[in-house]
């Protein structure tokens, strides 16, 4: 239990005792396989693969399309126009990659974050941690 506000201690608390009574009902009806499966879930939302999971099918085909581009530490998005973006990297630069409007969600997402410098924040764009996260758990 972390030393966070008293009003999120109790929900955590709240939450685990409900976890220990669905574990504790699955034991009493000898749902053991069901057991399994529940805890698995549960690890999952923990270490926040289900979420990575939900962000990933949020996502348009364009979006998934960039994502993965962006995986590759070599290579950048460069904006060319006022509403196109570029990507330059191994093994090849791609032109017309995706609109701006495309990069933006996955920027709001904070999947995606802008590396242009102060003067013009969105003309570079490389991926996050997070979008790294989501990119490695997100597929299924």
């Amino acid at each position: 239990m972390s030393d966070y506000d008293p009003i999120l201690q109790d929900l955590e608390r709240e939450s685990l005792a409900g976890r220990q009574r669905v574990r504790e009902l699955l034991i009493a009806e000898n749902r053991l396989d069901v057991l399994a499966e529940y805890d698995k879930k549960m690890r999952e939302v923990d270490l926040g693969i289900a979420g990575a999971q939900g962000a990933w099918h949020a996502l348009s085909p364009a979006q998934h399309r960039v994502l993965t581009m962006a995986a590759n530490p070599s290579g950048k998005f460069y904006r060319t126009s006022r509403t196109r973006y570029d990507y330059h990297g191994e093994p090849h630069a791609v032109a017309d990659v995706c609109g701006v409007p495309t990069m933006r969600n996955l920027i709001a997402r904070e999947l995606m974050a802008c590396d242009g410098g102060a003067f013009d924040p969105e003309k570079k764009v490389a991926i996050t941690e997070r979008g790294r996260f989501v990119l490695k758990h997100g597929p299924v």
